[in-house]
């Protein structure tokens, strides 16, 4: 319980716990994530957000 207040908790992480005590002892207190999850999602916002920020910076798509 201690470990728990000392960490920041997310609204993710919160849900977890209220859901799934054990799925949040893996995932947040020991590391474990699911194998092979697909962060392509996550990797396509990630280049649109430094698109844009190189865009709004007056960068070209290299310097990005």
């Amino acid at each position: 319980m201690e470990d728990l207040v000392k960490r920041k908790q997310s609204p993710s992480s919160i849900d977890t716990l209220m859901t799934c005590p054990k799925k949040y002892q893996h995932i947040y207190e020991r590391g474990y994530r699911e194998k092979g999850h697909n962060h392509l999602n996550l990797n396509i916002g990630s280049m649109v957000h430094l698109g844009l920020n190189a865009y709004w910076h007056g960068k070209g798509y290299i310097d990005a």
